[in-house]
């Protein structure tokens, strides 16, 4: 599983996202299986299948899984890959799931994805093309000690549970954290935040 992750980048169906605002005016987040916006496309799980697939009947109550996401190992991680990659690497994307965080450090303008699974870093694996337009960030000022409150604030606005978060890069504005989950009645959740903690986009 671990060879796969790093094999294949954590595929999933995408969602696309608006072009961040520099200026820090709000946008729309809106799902989609299609890739509109390079500089802002991320991965992330669709919805639990919890009837039909793709559908939910009107009144009934979806538990979603217990997450628990590693957003306290966001420092311990990109350490590790300082001390391995050595300097200040900057990163393509950043990816928080349930299973561990997925790196794609930059190389020359190709990503090399690595995988922390709390006990150590697993990789590097294959370089390869980045998603989107190329843009990275840097670890520093990525914010990462505020993730767990951008989680609790997505969660209070939505009513829904977050079961992944990504960093992903923008060009002009440095690292956006996406937010996906889920609500109890299947519908989906997304947030859109700036590493300064600003609310750039809502999805439910």
């Amino acid at each position: 599983m671990v060879a796969a992750a790093l094999t294949a980048g954590c595929a999933a169906p995408t969602v696309a996202l608006p072009d961040a605002d520099p200026s820090g005016a709000p946008t729309t987040v809106e799902r989609t299986t299609t890739s509109t916006s390079a500089s802002t496309t991320t991965t992330a799980p669709p919805p639990p299948d919890t009837t039909a697939p793709g559908s939910v009947e009107p009144g009934t109550t979806v538990v979603a899984p217990d997450v628990v996401l590693p957003v306290d190992q966001l420092g311990p991680a990109t350490d590790a890959i300082a001390g391995v990659r050595g300097g200040s690497p900057r990163y393509h994307r950043i990816d928080l799931n349930p299973e561990g965080i997925g790196l794609f450090v930059d190389q020359g303008g190709q990503a090399v994805p690595y995988l922390w699974l709390g006990d150590g870093l697993r990789g590097p694996g294959e370089p390869a093309p980045p998603d989107g337009g190329g843009a990275t960030f840097p670890a520093r000022g990525a914010a990462f000690d505020r993730v767990p409150s951008l989680v609790a604030q997505t969660e209070q606005f939505t009513g829904g549970q977050v079961v992944q978060v990504t960093g992903v890069a923008a060009p002009g504005v440095g690292v956006l954290w996406v937010m996906n989950g889920v609500r109890s009645d299947g519908s989906p959740i997304a947030a859109l935040w700036g590493a300064d903690g600003s609310l750039r986009g809502l999805q439910g």
